[in-house]
């Protein structure tokens, strides 16, 4: 009997196994097996696993062991744990995050480390100081690796290096330093021992010395970087040199050190430290103190070019560890061996609403560290494309919003799913579409076709999901808000606002600093008072992924398509399509194109200047760091991690994408209030910031009573100052050196110039045409004289300067030499001024355009800065205010310097294709006189300090009579503000139509080519009729009058307050609508008041710290030369003795 149970249970297995199918997809899933393959290994001559001379063993197979080997050995110096980084897989786009002030991408890392190794042994404090270190390992101290013949046969007999023999001992391919042999003078020439160089570093070079902050040591380029060809090269290369390294320092945990290699340049730079994170017992901050630095891994997007790996990658690692990008319109599954079909149910499994690059970061944030030994952690992931209401949405970038699906369970198939992305922790950041990945494709075993992607086995979730399936249906018809359908994912009925809060809540335990560039829309809706058609209900369309810029991404065109009408019901209310954003066709609008210079909301953001950026076209690519709308009146960028500067009262630093013309910064010297509150060329003259007293040790800047804003203009000798800072600049990662060296730095730039005819020193100034007061400073040490007039000098080549783009793009470049300089990182990306009649460049020295506060009232205050206010004059007509980020397409995307002649802002009607003018009296403000129309339209414009809310950012003016050149200032008429962006322009004699960023005055032969369109002159029912109001042509007699000083804006207003009569119902409507907008304005002062008060009063405690600081920092100096002195005074007895 128990035989043929035995022989029954037989046959059962083998029946079962031979109705088994297949996987075809087995071979190809081994590589996603990361427990199973992502282990530690250890070169041996006598592996068995491997090929040639790349035989290895496998050691543990724990891919959370963090790389820590079995054999535990003694914590290595510097080192918090103990271990040796050993896991057989590249884990790419992996990359550290030193310090923990900012979580922004930075390759700090690629610092060199400061262990006090090169301080032992030279017993001389080389090494870079601690809070500048980072991660990469000492350049190597060892002529050539091997050391000598001795040596070489010593690694011989080792069973690990057969490998490195032919490849990189031979040969002396491996060597730091070569003597060379001159007829005049002999010289070592210095080589690292790994890297492309260019990095901070320690002092190698003989006659060592002290480290000095102000030299910029940068380390050396290897001496044969082609040798490396790929990441294993680089791999092999690490553990190669090992021995080298232990020899130089006598400290075997140098030994097979892991690597980062950069795919793009083929850089192979090795880590100095096994650890892959250190968070307890370090240091933080930027401070110098004598504990190392905080660091994490982090896998950013900006750093999907590199890969981490150790010395002993996996010679199989192509076919057994994951790929380096996530699969392309793929979905990880579980196969079925009884239908041979790929399931996507997915048991255990965390759904939420990420965009594609934090759902990468999230997962490998989210691995299980090695205390957690039941590997029970997230390793896989899908991530889906959200998309819109019956609209097909293709990925164009990481910042796309969708669903990220994080997996437990290994998966064994895979499926062709479009707009499906699959990836593991090892995956890198980033995309490549022209991926080309071969594998045998499954059968989906979906019940319904066009049902959801991904289905969820778990019964509790049914309910749920049948809401959100009626929810799907239900939406397309009527915008309604509900609660969350379940516990991992945001409904998609939720708008954007509504998603980040959810997101802020739900995944709280990541750092979620990624700018997403969804359109965001309202969820309230707003009347049409003033009949505002397809504006009125959504946000600027500046908050859109995209851009209408010249760019040669091909994601970028793809997916730039046009977007179909449609219209939607909100609460019972009709509602009609959003305004198309720039770059879609307008239905038919002639002048849409030209429009687009008027978008001020979507043009005029905050960008930055990057090597790779995704805007812009050549060398000028840039980056949007944030979505919104840069101020009109006075522009500042606030970063959470940028401390006020120093001499500043307010936060921020000057920015905005357009350049802002006739903006003048009024700086009051006392002299005349009139004088004072109009116009004066005080900026121009040099800034006192104390900075060249400090350099100096003298008292040589020009007083406060007779300081500007102008940036010291004598102080530096040449930019860059040497070979190596260029080649610092070159890697700098918050720098475009790229677009700086073909736009400026084509030849070096001097300041300082020796003339053989006459043997003296010719010298030049910084920026401008000089003439301006400045710094009393020696220019000739042979003649020893000095120039008490203080008369600036002006630029060796001022034709450099040729419009205001190349203003911007200068003070931008020279920005790294001036804060290496100064020691002042605000001196970096300062704003400047542009003189359209002379091309003069002048680069001012704050960021700060308004300053009430902590400045001279009186002229007996001699220690405080002039007081600083903003106006836009006739007077400053011909003076632009740029900042350092200019957008390079700003002639066509920001608004033309003059006001537009005879024209009238309006609205496009799509119907009727006809032009909407938007001269409503709603708009009207109570101002008679051009100028001080546009004056007042520029001070009440938004600022990026006190934003009032009010998008005053265009205006109209209706002269009363017929005008010109010569009666303009005296004419009288009416001023509109307008809060609705205009759309299209229409043809009215005696009307200018400009913006808060356009200059006072009025170009009467500009020519504007541009499409007529026919004015709307009725809308709606025939009660609605706009009749337009008849104008007396009238010529005014030409009256030469002298300028009227204006005393303000606010007296200016209720000077020239027209008198008109309306009927009673307006009257009242109006006045309320005076009291409510005077009332905002009183509380914006209020709040303005209270702020700088605040902002003073905490500047003052910051600069009594700081000076309580400075005191106990001369005197530790002091005590310190003072203890020096006294030792070298006793060695020298001593010595005598």
């Amino acid at each position: 009997m128990g035989v043929l149970k035995h022989f029954f249970f037989l046959l059962f297995l083998y029946v079962n196994n031979t109705s088994a199918i297949n996987n075809p997809q087995e071979e190809f899933m081994d590589r996603f097996d990361i427990n199973k393959n992502h282990v530690n290994i250890k070169w041996s001559n006598s592996g068995i696993h491997g090929k040639g001379k790349f035989k290895y063993e496998i050691e543990e197979r724990d891919v959370l062991s963090e790389g820590n080997e079995s054999e535990k050995s003694t914590i290595c110096p510097n080192h918090v744990k103990e271990g040796t980084y050993k896991l057989g897989c590249p884990d790419y786009g992996k990359t550290f995050l030193m310090g923990f002030e900012d979580n922004k991408y930075s390759e700090e890392f690629l610092n060199e480390i400061s262990f006090g190794f090169l301080n032992k042994k030279y017993k001389l404090p080389i090494e870079i100081p601690l809070n500048k270190s980072g991660l990469s390992m000492y350049q190597g101290l060892f002529k050539r690796c091997p050391y000598n013949k001795k040596h070489y046969s010593m690694i011989k007999n080792e069973n690990e290096y057969d490998m490195c023999f032919r490849k990189f001992y031979n040969n002396s391919n491996i060597s730091t330093r070569i003597y060379k042999r001159g007829k005049q003078n002999r010289k070592y020439i210095y080589f690292s021992s790994h890297g492309l160089g260019g990095r901070l570093g320690a002092n190698i070079e003989e006659p060592l010395h002290k480290y000095k902050n102000d030299e910029h040591y940068v380390t050396k380029k290897m001496r044969y970087p082609e040798k490396i060809k790929n990441l294993f090269d680089c791999s092999i290369y690490s553990h190669c040199i090992g021995p080298c390294l232990y020899k130089d320092f006598n400290n075997s945990c140098f030994l097979n050190l892991p690597i980062l290699f950069n795919h793009q340049t083929k850089e192979c730079v090795i880590i100095g430290t096994h650890e892959e994170k250190r968070i307890h017992n370090c240091q933080s901050g930027s401070t110098d103190q004598n504990i190392q630095r905080c660091f994490l891994p982090v896998k950013k997007e900006k750093g999907n070019q590199w890969t981490y790996a150790s010395s002993f990658i996996r010679t199989d690692y192509m076919t057994k560890c994951p790929p380096r990008f996530p699969l392309n319109h793929t979905m990880f599954g579980y196969f079925n061996y009884s239908t041979g079909k790929c399931e996507t149910y997915y048991m255990n499994h965390e759904k939420r609403t990420l965009s594609f690059s934090k759902c990468i970061e999230t997962l490998f944030n989210n691995i299980k560290k090695q205390d957690d030994v039941n590997n029970s952690s997230f390793l896989w992931g899908v991530w889906t494309i959200e998309n819109n209401a019956n609209e097909k949405t293709n990925l164009a970038s990481m910042d796309n919003t969708g669903s990220c699906y994080f997996l437990k369970k290994k998966p064994t198939c895979v499926l062709k799913k479009e707009n499906h992305f699959s990836f593991t922790i090892l995956t890198a950041n980033s995309f490549n579409l022209n991926q080309n990945i071969i594998y045998p494709e499954l059968k989906n075993n979906s019940s319904k076709e066009g049902s959801s992607l991904i289905h969820f086995k778990d019964p509790k979730q049914t309910n749920k999901r049948v809401l959100y399936e009626n929810n799907k249906k239900s939406k397309r018809n009527v915008r309604t808000k509900i609660n969350s359908v379940n516990p991992f994912t945001i409904p998609s009925t939720l708008n954007t606002n509504e998603k980040e809060e959810y997101n802020k809540n739900e995944v709280k335990n990541y750092p979620n600093n990624n700018i997403s560039y969804i359109q965001k829309v309202h969820s309230s809706f707003v009347n049409n008072r003033f009949n505002i058609h397809s504006d009125s209900s959504f946000k600027p369309i500046h908050k859109m992924i995209q851009m209408n810029i010249y760019t040669d991404n091909k994601l970028y065109n793809n997916n730039n398509q046009k977007i179909k009408d449609s219209n939607n019901n909100m609460n019972g209310m009709s509602v009609t399509q959003r305004s198309p954003s720039i770059g879609e066709n307008q239905n038919g609008n002639p002048q849409q194109k030209y429009m687009e210079r008027f978008d001020i909301p979507n043009n005029h953001i905050f960008i930055e200047w990057q090597k790779e950026g995704e805007y812009g076209n050549d060398e000028f690519k840039y980056n949007i760091i944030s979505n919104k709308t840069a101020g009109t009146s006075q522009s500042l960028f606030h970063n959470y991690k940028d401390k006020t500067c120093p001499n500043h009262v307010y936060e921020g630093r000057a920015h905005g994408s357009c350049p802002n013309y006739g903006k003048a910064i009024i700086v009051q010297n006392l002299l005349g209030e009139e004088y004072d509150k109009n116009f004066n060329l005080n900026f121009l003259n040099e800034i006192r910031t104390g900075y060249l007293n400090k350099y100096f040790k003298k008292d040589v800047e020009i007083s406060y009573e007779n300081s500007g804003i102008a940036m010291h203009n004598n102080m530096l000798r040449s930019c860059p100052v040497h070979e190596n800072e260029e080649k610092l600049f070159s890697v700098k990662t918050d720098y475009n050196y790229k677009m700086c060296k073909s736009k400026i730095f084509s030849n070096r730039f001097t300041m300082k110039e020796y003339d053989p005819k006459t043997r003296l020193f010719m010298y030049y100034g910084l920026y401008g045409l000089g003439g301006r007061l400045g710094a009393n400073i020696k220019r000739d040490k042979q003649k020893e004289k000095k120039y008490e007039d203080n008369i600036t000098l002006p630029m060796k080549n001022p034709s450099l300067i040729k419009n205001l783009f190349d203003c911007s793009i200068y003070s931008y470049c020279l920005g790294p030499c001036l804060e290496n300089s100064f020691g002042n990182k605000c001196f970096r990306n300062l704003p400047a001024y542009y003189n359209h009649l002379t091309n003069e460049c002048v680069i001012l020295g704050t960021h700060e355009q308004e300053r009430t506060n902590s400045c001279r009232r009186t002229k007996e205050e001699k220690k405080k800065p002039n007081c600083q206010i903003l106006r836009k004059t006739t007077d400053s007509k011909d003076w632009t205010y740029v900042s350092s980020f200019i957008r390079p397409d700003y002639e066509t995307k920001c608004p033309p310097r003059y006001p537009l002649k005879s024209k009238v802002f309006g609205t496009f009607d799509q119907k009727t294709g006809k032009c909407k003018s938007l001269m409503d009296k709603a708009y009207e403000v109570g101002i008679n006189k051009f100028s001080v129309c546009l004056e007042y339209l520029f001070l009440v414009s938004p600022k990026d300090l006190y934003n009032s809310g009010r998008n005053n950012y265009w205006g109209i003016w209706a002269a009363d009579h017929s005008v010109n050149e010569n009666n303009i200032e005296i004419a009288n008429g009416k001023c509109y503000h307008l809060v609705v962006k205009p759309t299209c322009v229409i043809d009215k004699e005696n009307h200018f139509s400009f913006t808060a960023l356009t200059a006072n005055t009025v170009d009467f032969n500009q020519s504007v080519n541009i499409r007529k369109i026919e004015e709307l002159t009725e809308y709606g029912n025939n009660d609605d009729v706009l009749k337009e109001k008849e104008i007396n042509n009238e010529p005014i007699d030409n009256v030469n009058e002298t300028k009227i000083n204006r005393k303000s804006h606010v007296n200016s207003m209720e000077r020239n307050k027209p008198s008109y009569k309306e009927n009673e119902y307006d009257q009242m409507e109006k006045n309320v609508e005076d009291e409510t907008y005077s009332e905002e304005f009183g509380l914006f002062e209020e709040a303005r008041k209270t702020e700088t008060g605040r902002i003073e009063e905490e500047s003052k405690k910051k600069e009594a710290m700081k000076r309580a600081e400075d005191a106990r920092r001369i005197e530790e100096a002091r005590r310190a030369e003072d203890a020096r002195r006294i030792e070298e005074a006793r060695r020298a007895e001593d010595a005598r003795r």
